[in-house]
């Protein structure tokens, strides 16, 4: 887990970048900047769900999270390599429980789209 402050700079680098290597309408550039970050966190969560979470147990299996998954060329063994350090951690392992514990106390998953309450109300009533 990076520090706000390497949060911060790792977020400007990313912007720069974006706005250097890709031209986007002004009007659709923060929804298209959230997309790309929901899309990125997806992406973990998917790494971490089908490579790691599987196989941090059992340390025969533990030996095949020293490379990165063949089915995605682009990762460098470095990256790879902290990726799987911080998911195996063990402040990463209480923040993951704590995030289970909150939700499992949701009565209701999310099912308003993007309509929200206020026009959810409106179409009731």
């Amino acid at each position: 887990m990076c520090s706000p402050i390497v949060n911060l700079f790792l977020n400007i680098l990313f912007v720069l970048y974006f706005q250097a290597h890709f031209v986007v309408d002004p009007k659709s550039r923060k929804q298209t900047i959230q997309s790309i970050g929901t899309k990125w966190r997806n992406f973990k969560h998917t790494l971490y769900r089908d490579y790691i979470e599987t196989q941090k147990d059992d340390p025969e299996q533990k030996k095949s999270l020293l490379n990165p998954p063949l089915k995605y060329p682009f990762l460098k063994k470095e990256d790879w390599k902290l990726f799987v350090a911080q998911r195996t951690s063990k402040q990463w392992e209480e923040t993951s429980k704590k995030a289970k514990k909150v939700r499992a106390h949701h009565k209701y998953n999310h099912h308003l789209s993007r309509k929200g309450y206020a026009r959810l109300t409106t179409e009731i009533v």
